[in-house]
């Protein structure tokens, strides 16, 4: 069996037997669940539907059409071809005979959309073939998105390099006041730091002026930003990961860091900022600190 899926299996079975689940049935059709492509890897081309078994008690199982048998050949899983509807629903009741409880991208009322991803009639097929569907949720968290220690190492050391970014940033608004700098100029400077410390990032960063903060999602460009002076309050939010991961984690396994930092440019805070300043703050560490006592206790 590859590898990555292996781990993956590993970690599934573990999960399930402490759970009471007797096994995590992934669907796709088409790229409508791509939970079922990060646990097998990218397979270009594959046109109908297809299903991975992930029992506890025995080896996983692909059931797949005819036509796209070549593509999961790479996996190393036992695979059943089906031809028609009526043979694909035979398969499934038959790996399904024997258990109760199924694992599913499925949330109760659509409350975790993240995890949500097959479908209503889907989840009446599997229903109907006598077996209990409960949400797969945990069990992705546990068997997927846990860091290694390689993993860690990448987030905490992109997270340093944004802290001292964001740093540069301020102390580049500062330094330049009296040259009228923009909420562009300073996203830009942003992102040539990035390139210069090896940092990657899809888009960003939010470099806000006062009202343009209220927007989470607000992206300076050279049309929409302002520009910054003294009196102003700033918000910056900027993420990224190594763009060539670190030791023997790749690029395509290192960690983001996400920080979100505010300033005032001025030399005296007003009294109405610190406020809510203290007050996000606060809340801040009153969650963490409830964090940390519910796992003590």
């Amino acid at each position: 069996m590859n590898q990555s899926v292996g781990k993956v299996v590993s970690q599934a079975t573990e999960f399930m037997e402490a759970n009471n689940i007797d096994g995590w049935l992934l669907y796709d059709y088409q790229g409508m669940n791509p939970i079922f492509w990060d646990t097998v890897g990218e397979i270009p081309n594959v046109t109908r539907p297809c299903w991975l078994w992930i029992p506890t008690n025995s080896k996983p199982r692909l059931i797949v059409s005819y036509v796209d048998q070549n593509r999961f050949e790479h996996l190393g899983i036992e695979t059943n071809l089906w031809v028609s509807r009526n043979q694909m629903i035979g398969e499934l009741q038959d790996i399904l005979s024997s258990a109760n409880q199924v694992a599913m991208e499925y949330s109760p009322m659509g409350t975790l959309p993240r995890t949500s991803k097959i479908d209503a009639g889907t989840l009446e097929l599997i229903r109907s073939l006598g077996v209990s569907v409960v949400s797969s949720s945990d069990l992705i968290q546990y068997a997927t998105q846990r860091w290694d220690d390689g993993q860690l190492q990448t987030h905490l050391i992109a997270s340093e390099i944004l802290t001292k970014t964001v740093k540069e940033a301020y102390d580049f608004i500062g330094e330049n006041i009296q040259s009228k700098p923009t909420e562009y100029d300073v996203a830009e400077f942003i992102r040539t730091r990035f390139k210069e410390e090896g940092l990657h990032s899809p888009d960003g960063p939010v470099v806000a002026a006062n009202a343009h903060g209220a927007d989470p999602h607000f992206d300076p460009t050279e049309e929409t930003s302002v520009i910054i002076k003294p009196g102003d309050w700033i918000l910056i939010d900027l993420w990224a990961k190594l763009k060539n991961g670190y030791g023997s984690t790749p690029p395509q396994d290192a960690m983001y860091g996400d920080i979100t930092w505010t300033a005032y440019v001025g030399k005296e805070v007003p009294l109405k900022h610190q406020e809510v300043f203290d007050t996000v703050i606060g809340a801040r560490d009153a969650a963490i600190d409830l964090y940390e006592r519910s796992h003590s206790e």
